[in-house]
C-alpha cells in the first residue's frame, strides 16, 4: 500500500511538472530572446474558459477532448506547412521527428493504460491529469512546429 501511494504521488508530480515545465527546447531558446513575445492562442483562451466553467466530469472530458483535437488540427497544419517549406533532407528529418514524437506520446499512453487496466487506484483525478498532460504535449508540439516554421520563413525572407 505504501509503495502504491508513493508511485501515485510520483506520477502526479511528474504529470504536474510536465504541465508546468514541459516546454520544448526550441521554445526555451526562443523565450530567452529579448524579442520573444509570449504566445497565447484562441485555443488557449477557449480552453481557459471551459476549464473554469465545467461542472460535471462529462463536461470536463468534452472540454479536454475538444481542445486536444483543436491543438492536433493546428499541429497538423504547421506540420504540412513545414513539409512545403523544407528541402528533401529537411522533409525526411521532419517526418522522422514527427513520427518519433507520435511514438513517444503513444508509449506514454500505453504505459498509463497499464495502470488503468491493472488497478482502479488512479481515480478520476488521475485520469484527468493524464488528459491534461496529453493536451499540454500537443500544445507544446504545435508551438514548436510553429516556431520552426517561423524561423524557416524568416530565413527565407532574409535571403531575398
Amino acid at each position: 500500500m505504501k509503495k502504491l501511494l508513493i508511485l501515485s504521488l510520483t506520477i502526479v508530480l511528474v504529470l504536474t511538472g510536465s504541465t508546468l515545465y514541459g516546454q520544448s527546447q526550441i521554445l526555451d531558446v526562443l523565450s530567452s530572446s529579448p524579442d520573444y513575445i509570449s504566445y497565447k492562442s484562441s485555443i488557449d483562451s477557449s480552453f481557459e474558459k471551459c476549464n473554469r466553467t465545467w461542472t460535471t466530469n462529462l463536461e470536463l472530458g468534452q472540454c479536454l477532448g475538444d481542445h486536444q483535437t483543436m491543438w492536433e488540427n493546428q499541429m497538423l497544419q504547421f506540420y504540412d506547412s513545414l513539409l512545403i517549406e523544407l528541402d528533401s533532407t529537411g522533409k525526411k528529418l521532419m517526418e522522422v521527428s514527427q513520427k518519433n514524437w507520435s511514438n513517444h506520446i503513444q508509449s506514454q499512453r500505453n504505459f498509463w493504460s497499464y495502470f488503468e487496466d491493472t488497478s482502479n487506484w488512479f481515480g478520476r483525478e488521475g485520469h484527468f491529469k493524464a488528459y491534461y498532460y496529453d493536451l499540454n504535449e500537443k500544445r507544446n508540439r504545435t508551438l514548436e512546429l510553429q516556431a520552426y516554421l517561423k524561423i524557416i520563413r524568416e530565413m527565407k525572407d532574409d535571403k531575398k
